[in-house]
């Protein structure tokens, strides 16, 4: 699978349906995990890509590997408590667990 399929993966899975509530009072909570887990899957797709380089494709597994090493450093950053950032770090662990259950199911 080449960089651009795993892209096209991420964004079909996990982005193409999200809806963005409208930035009210009322829809706070729920704008701000969307656009965190949007976020989320666009670093994923950086790291990944980073991971790959020089190449452009790889196995399932390598992209199994890459975004494993992106969850446990995801993992590692959420646990410090006192950081304002720590929702951020948590959800990208969450998203990252999603995709590796989707690259798991696709060995």
């Amino acid at each position: 699978m080449d960089i651009e399929q795993f892209s096209l993966l991420l964004c079909d899975v996990y982005q193409m349906d999200y809806t963005v509530c409208p930035y009210d009072l009322r829809w706070r909570g729920e704008f701000e995990k969307t656009s965190l887990q949007q976020w989320a899957i666009d670093e994923i797709r950086r790291y990944v890509a980073g991971w790959l380089r020089p190449r452009t494709e790889g196995k399932v597994q390598d992209y199994i590997e890459a975004v494993g090493c992106f969850a446990r450093r995801m993992k590692l950053y959420s646990g410090f408590q006192n950081n304002p950032s720590s929702k951020h770090f948590k959800v990208a662990w969450e998203q990252a667990m999603n995709v590796l259950d989707l690259l798991n199911a696709m060995k």
